[in-house]
């Protein structure tokens, strides 16, 4: 594995980490009816950020991976 290789990998690991945090604040968030619209507003934000950033990193991990396997496939 050459550097860019464990860069992109220590970066995904972070990622992965910083979406579980978010992840938790979202879980403890109160779930409830009664909020002003702004703080509604801001929540489905948050939520739709939070949304398009696990999309992001799963796409990040799945073509990580199809380039490891490119680079070790002496077929390709």
């Amino acid at each position: 594995m050459n550097a860019s290789e464990t860069l992109l990998r220590e970066i995904l690991r972070e990622l992965q980490k910083q979406t579980e945090i978010l992840e938790r604040i979202d879980r403890n968030l109160p779930q409830t009816d009664d909020l002003d619209p702004s703080e509604a507003e801001r929540r489905k934000s948050f939520r739709q950020d939070l949304d398009q950033l696990r999309e992001t990193l799963q796409k990040q991990k799945q073509e990580f991976r199809i380039e490891s396997i490119s680079a070790n496939d002496p077929e390709s």
